[in-house]
């Protein structure tokens, strides 16, 4: 199941979910703090349940051929990556980036994540 409501109740539709058995993709962020973070982890790991932070630039093109020139050696040895992705523009409250009730906006300032390959 994918889950893309406000971030505010990405917990509560994720818990629900896992409690039925489905694997769930949940849109970014997971949830609002660590606690209930951890909590679904937990959950999904006991009920032998997948569970995925919908991490969208892990499937990028130009993210996919970075990885690949770097696991063949194509641009030498690499000790390191960084790299920033951002939006353009002021938050508003107009919009659903401004909305607090919402949560919002914690994905543009603190709710940065940072993912790395098993691989």
């Amino acid at each position: 199941m994918y889950v893309a409501t406000p971030h505010s109740a990405h917990y509560a539709a994720t818990r629900i979910l896992l409690e039925a058995g489905r694997a769930v993709l949940c849109e970014k962020p997971f949830t609002l703090d660590l606690t209930t973070t951890v909590e679904l982890i937990d959950m999904a790991r006991d009920r032998g349940t997948f569970l995925m932070e919908a991490m969208w630039m892990r499937c990028n093109p130009a993210v996919l051929r970075m990885v690949e020139l770097i696991r063949d050696g194509a641009i030498g040895e690499v000790t390191s990556v960084h790299a920033d992705f951002g939006v353009a523009g002021p938050l508003s409250r107009a919009t659903a980036c401004g909305r607090r009730s919402w949560a919002a906006g914690r994905c543009w300032t603190s709710a940065c994540t940072r993912s790395a390959s098993r691989t």
